[in-house]
């Protein structure tokens, strides 16, 4: 069977015409609707998920609300930052008698590090006092038996009185391979001398 279709004038304009307007209001409204997808974005609820009213709010402005709701965040209780206490800490009280050896830590396999010291004594003179690391084998549980190492610290002329010193780069010593750490304090002053001091092992 054969169908045929008639195009008139008017058909052709007709139709013409609403290609034209198609065309024309697709035109018109692609800005519109591009314009109304970028203002509005994409949503995201920000939420603890233990209530649907604890989501994340946006102002009139497009900034994100912190706070409480009643006025300038504050901080409730006191707050106050100090260092953490170290790992491994150790302290000593020794006396430093010339010629013996005040052991102010060791024998460790970890490094020893030394933060504060202070030196007293009676002596009226000059007084010198030295910080030295030794070294002991891998085994020893006591520094009875040491091989010389490194002068860590020093100072002359101490005199009479106390003197207080801080290391905010601690003294470190760390032991050679397959030995262990040994530091020890050491004074001139045939009176002696005390030392008070602490650290920590390890780093």
């Amino acid at each position: 069977m054969e169908v045929r279709f008639k195009l008139t004038k008017y058909r052709v304009a007709m139709a013409a015409l609403f290609v034209l307007a198609g065309v024309g209001l697709g035109n018109l409204l692609s800005p519109l609707v591009g314009s109304a997808l970028a203002t509005v974005g994409s949503t995201t609820n920000i939420s603890d998920h233990s209530a649907s009213a604890y989501f994340a709010k946006v102002s009139s402005d497009g900034k994100l609300a912190v706070g409480d709701g009643s006025g300038p965040l504050t901080v409730d209780g006191t707050v106050s930052g100090r260092p953490a206490a170290p790992a491994s800490p150790w302290h000593a009280n020794v006396g430093i008698n010339s010629p013996n050896f005040g052991l102010l830590a060791g024998p460790s396999a970890t490094p020893i590090n030394l933060t504060s010291l202070s030196l007293s004594t009676s002596d009226p003179g000059s007084v010198s006092v030295t910080v030295s690391a030794y070294s002991v084998a891998s085994s020893a549980t006591s520094c009875s038996t040491t091989t010389v190492e490194e002068q860590l610290w020093s100072v002359i002329t101490l005199g009479d009185g106390v003197n207080s010193f801080t290391f905010p780069t601690p003294l470190q010593y760390k032991p050679p391979a397959n030995k262990k750490a040994c530091v020890y304090a050491i004074a001139s002053t045939g009176s002696g001398a005390i030392a008070n001091a602490v650290g920590f092992y390890g780093g």
